[in-house]
């Protein structure tokens, strides 16, 4: 087998690995109310008047994936700054009127961007190394068969 088929099945092998990696996080079904109910929520009878309960475990949910925009790493559901509580208002504000989750967070990654979620949309900070790592061992597989194609002429060459 020629070496740059080898080569052609190794990147197609490496790629994709890593449009796997990519669709792993999109395949994972969403926290569902039963998972929950087990955690202990922060969104608790006392502290928001006249919400149901179901709304509560929404906002419990979505206050779980977005982070405070002034906080480092800290989930809304752990900050207390003041533009945290008005996010959180605004979140139960918005399930009140019939807003689904992903609405809402496509509302604030729309208005801050991606990086007001915890976890990132895309798996790309994982799937570089994999990458690289696999472009590197190509490399040094062209480089290695290369260097043994010329050996072999030298050789030749020295006999004749």
């Amino acid at each position: 087998m020629e070496p740059i088929f080898k080569v052609a099945i190794i990147f197609s092998l490496g790629f994709c690995f890593a449009s796997q990696v990519l669709k792993a996080d999109e395949n994972q079904p969403k926290k569902n109310e039963n998972q929950l109910k087990e955690k202990n929520l922060s969104v608790e009878s006392g502290e928001y008047e006249g919400i149901s309960y179901e709304i509560k475990l929404k906002a419990d949910y979505i206050f779980e994936i977005l982070r405070c925009p002034t906080c480092q790493n800290i989930p809304l559901k752990d900050s207390h700054s003041q533009i945290a509580e008005n996010m959180k208002k605004l979140i139960i504000q918005k399930l009140q009127e019939g807003w689904t989750e992903t609405q809402i967070v496509d509302y604030f990654v729309q208005r801050y961007g991606d990086e007001i979620l915890l976890q990132p949309k895309t798996k790309v900070f994982y799937v570089l190394p994999v990458v690289f790592l696999i472009s590197a061992l190509a490399l040094l597989f062209i480089f290695l068969v290369r260097k043994n194609k010329t050996n072999e002429k030298a050789i030749q060459e020295n006999k004749d």
